[in-house]
């Protein structure tokens, strides 16, 4: 892959349709087996593209180089085809003896790949629709569609740099490359879902690649979003008192501006070295907040706050597995409706219905916690 420095920001524009791809792959395959004389099947055609779809593509090193996937379909099905075509005998009038014939491998480019690019495509189909019509005749649609997807991941991969060095600047101790795996499941996720009747492909897949990378570091540490959200809010706080005093306010300060209590502030305190690293990536050059040094360190303080972990965390394993999962993702997580649904499977009435549920039990489990937890 290229390094950060060389990437040119005027990249060809691309509206990659998979599903279309999908199908031009299926006819060039359909093609192959009928110049082959029916030597092979449908199904060994499709593997074998897919096979050698899923063997190029981690071999490319250059966006601007990489192939297109007709490109590796056309030449691995004329290779195909040549292999296989029926074994013809000599004239007679010597000897028999068997020769293969090798038809003209520019002809049978030609033929398949003008298949390919006259297949006809079903406007406004989605990607599930051709996937499942491939499973329906018995083929391995979703294996062929990952590989197509990999492929096309190599014409984007600026896409991936582009937002790993914007967080990493925004950052301390990141490095845009330790980043770059979390880029890649989005922009993978960002191909799978692309409709490209819509907007730009680039304004849609940056939106996914920034948001998997996002999730990816959150997901490095044990602090839920939403106490993320929280110390931000404390971090922006103590700025501005610390502008108006002159000096950093106190806890107290801290509390009456923000209508927190002791507890809240202590609680955001102890998760600032994790969370700092979420604020960063909303502002450049921002330094741990000085409220970080008010962590409690009292014994009995720690030892009340190690039992309320475990108490919560035998309260969520009581949980029903649909209510444990609608609460991790709605209530902790923070994750946006549409894509709990997607994760879930659920409709947007059930996942609510589900949240509320698994609330209000977690409340009634830690009953005995409210006098020293906010239980909300």
């Amino acid at each position: 892959m290229a390094s950060p420095e060389s990437i040119v920001h005027t990249a060809p524009v691309r509206r990659p349709n998979i599903a279309l791809e999908m199908t031009r792959t299926r006819n060039a395959c359909t093609r192959a087996v009928a110049l082959s004389g029916q030597s092979f099947s449908l199904r060994a055609a499709l593997d074998a593209v897919t096979t050698e779809l899923n063997r190029v593509a981690p071999t490319v090193v250059d966006q601007y180089r990489a192939p297109d996937c007709a490109d590796v379909v056309v030449p691995t099905l004329a290779k195909l085809v040549a292999k296989s075509v029926p074994v013809s005998l000599t004239k007679p009038l010597t000897k028999t003896v068997a020769k293969k014939v090798t038809p003209d491998k520019v002809t049978l480019r030609h033929e398949i790949g003008a298949a390919y690019e006259g297949a006809l495509f079903q406007e406004g189909a989605s990607l599930d629709t051709v996937v499942d019509e491939f499973t329906l005749d018995g083929l391995d649609g979703d294996a062929l569609c990952w590989a197509t997807i990999l492929l096309e991941t190599t014409h984007h991969t600026r896409l991936i740099w582009l937002q790993a060095n914007r967080i990493a600047r925004a950052s301390t101790n990141v490095n845009p490359s330790d980043l770059l795996g979390w880029g890649w499941q989005g922009l993978r996720m960002a191909l799978r879902n692309y409709d490209p009747t819509s907007f730009a492909f680039s304004t849609y897949a940056c939106t996914r690649i920034n948001g998997a990378i996002r999730d990816g570091i959150r997901r490095e540490g044990p602090v839920p979003k939403r106490l993320t959200t929280y110390v931000r809010k404390v971090t922006a706080a103590e700025e501005l008192l610390s502008q108006r005093l002159g000096r950093t306010p106190t806890l107290a300060e801290l509390a009456e501006h923000l209508d927190s209590t002791y507890n809240q502030l202590t609680l955001a305190a102890r998760c600032a070295p994790v969370a700092s690293l979420d604020a960063r990536l909303e502002v450049t050059g921002h330094e741990d907040p000085a409220w970080s040094n008010y962590a409690v360190t009292d014994p009995a303080a720690l030892c009340v706050d190690s039992a309320w972990a475990d108490a919560f965390a035998d309260a969520f394993a009581q949980l029903p597995s649909d209510e444990a999962e609608a609460v991790q993702f709605l209530i902790i997580d923070e994750r946006p409706l549409a894509e709990a649904r997607e994760l879930s499977g659920a409709t947007a009435r059930q996942l609510r219905q589900r949240a509320g549920r698994g609330k209000a039990r977690l409340a009634e489990l830690l009953a005995p916690w409210s006098h020293l937890v906010a239980v909300d």
